[in-house]
């Protein structure tokens, strides 16, 4: 389990065995009464189309308005208190997908996979379950938590708690994963949906079975066309790190390219760049020198000193 600061059991959460309305309220310092009608009408989403890259299908956001997405980061807050186990990677403040690569840097063979269709999949009744049984709330609460954090029947694309919820819900099935994972001298990992699992002999197609079986049961399935295996001496791609054949991180090409074509755009528009263009290659840059902390030294600076509107 997580020792981290500020992390403690389930049962010393203030989610847990929560019962009125008002001390829901209060922990969010909203008016007392705010729980009773109010919260339903300032529901509210948008959803919009993005592109993700060249011959990949668009992707389907779905974002809270302001009001609810405070609610919803104090409603994570709470849950990201919680302990979680290690291989849980999601969700987790300062962790990200480059430790969801490190999780499994001493082992040679791997396999990733996704889960298809993650969020959408991710049903209300689970997340309704999840507030009243595993919580143990009352169901009026459930009810009112459920319908803060889920959209259309499952979980929104956009919404701050995702990832956490998304866990919690199906805590049940992934700690079977991982049980099944350690039945076959496997590691496990969780990032969102992308599954890790690596061992330092080959890993048993009849353990990749039982882990469909297990996702099978609560209605989600695998991306057969996203499971990718890797031997012993393979370069591996693990959730956007590329570990080369001796087991050193590297810069996955797709970003090494990504930087150049971004900072080489900013510089041909001068002046007339947009501010959010610079932020988004500068969060690139920070990204690829957490894999290689040398790597774009000079580009990094020549981008800090261009000057966007």
């Amino acid at each position: 389990m997580n020792n981290e600061i500020n992390q403690y059991k389930l049962e010393d959460s203030l989610l847990y065995r929560l019962r009125n309305r008002g001390k829901l309220a209060e922990m969010f310092n909203l008016p007392h009464n705010y729980f009773r009608t109010q919260y339903k009408l300032d529901i509210e989403y948008k959803s919009k189309h993005i592109k993700t890259g060249r011959n990949k299908k668009d992707r389907l956001v779905e974002n809270p308005n302001e009001k609810l997405k405070n609610i919803q980061r104090k409603i994570l807050k709470y849950l990201s208190r919680i302990q979680t186990p290690d291989w849980i990677i999601s969700g987790k403040k300062g962790k990200s997908y480059i430790d969801n690569s490190k999780f499994h840097k001493d082992n040679s063979y791997v396999i990733t996979s996704d889960i298809m269709n993650f969020y959408p999949s991710c049903k209300r009744d689970y997340v309704y379950r999840m507030f009243r049984y595993t919580f143990r709330m009352p169901s009026d609460l459930a009810i009112i938590l459920t319908t803060l954090v889920t959209y259309n029947g499952g979980i929104p694309t956009g919404a701050p708690t995702s990832q956490m919820i998304a866990y919690w819900a199906y805590r049940d099935t992934f700690i079977r994963m991982n049980e099944i994972a350690l039945e076959y001298n496997t590691k496990f990992s969780l990032y969102v949906d992308d599954m890790v699992f690596s061992s330092k002999s080959t890993i048993s197609k009849r353990m990749i079975l039982e882990i469909k079986k297990e996702l099978q049961k609560c209605g989600m399935n695998l991306k057969d066309n996203k499971t990718r295996k890797y031997g012993g001496k393979d370069y591996k791609l693990i959730t956007g790190v590329v570990y080369d054949k001796n087991g050193v991180l590297k810069i996955p090409n797709r970003l090494r390219k990504d930087i150049i074509d971004g900072y080489n755009e900013i510089k041909k528009m001068k002046d007339t760049c947009s501010e959010t263009d610079k932020k988004s290659l500068l969060g690139k840059i920070y990204s690829a020198r957490q894999i290689e902390p040398d790597a774009f030294s000079q580009l990094l600076q020549n981008v800090k000193k261009i000057k966007c509107k």
